[in-house]
């Protein structure tokens, strides 16, 4: 989806903060990220819209059915109004798989390997630290002679790495609150 692309990909207003709106208008970025909000925004008011045309007896009770029945209920603290349920829609689409929206349940696995790719680049920017990471993992896997589950509480130097990347490259850009 080209709005998980542009969340999570290169953005050079980022690299000139004071600039950065004329960065990115200037490098086409804003006027992508306008058009995926309006895909998205069409495609959000398309599956609502769907969801109320339809009879809720001739199918199963999905997410957005769920949200239509707690934005009925009188006795929320906090009621959810339709523009509340159309970003918990477009955020369950930033969540899916594009292909899968109609069983709006089957999760994207790419979080995993861009967590994994972002801290291999960044370890490969940082050699110092890069070494330091390879030390860790040699001396846990030189006492043991390999690698296992088992051993994962002795990385901490690791685990600060990994943290520390999904700080500066966060892999899901909205989470639900």
């Amino acid at each position: 989806m080209e709005a998980q692309a542009l969340f999570g990909g290169f953005c050079a207003g980022d690299f000139y903060p004071g600039w950065e709106y004329l960065v990115d208008r200037v490098s086409g970025f804003r006027r992508r990220l306008e058009r995926s909000l309006e895909d998205m925004t069409n495609i959000c008011d398309e599956i609502i819209k769907e969801h109320v045309d339809r009879s809720t007896d001739s199918r199963e009770e999905d997410f957005v059915d769920v949200l239509f029945r707690a934005q009925r209920r009188e006795d929320l603290e906090v009621p959810i109004t339709d523009d509340n349920l159309k970003a918990l829609v477009m955020v369950m689409l930033l969540l899916l798989n594009r292909h899968e929206l109609p069983d709006m349940f089957v999760v994207e696995t790419d979080t995993t390997s861009a967590v994994l790719e972002w801290t291999l680049t960044e370890l490969v920017r940082h050699p110092e630290m890069m070494k330091k990471a390879q030390e860790e993992v040699r001396k846990i896997a030189c006492s043991a002679g390999t690698v296992d589950k088992s051993h994962h509480r002795h990385f901490h130097y690791m685990k600060a790495v990994v943290k520390e990347t999904m700080g500066l490259h966060p892999p899901v850009p909205l989470l639900v609150p």
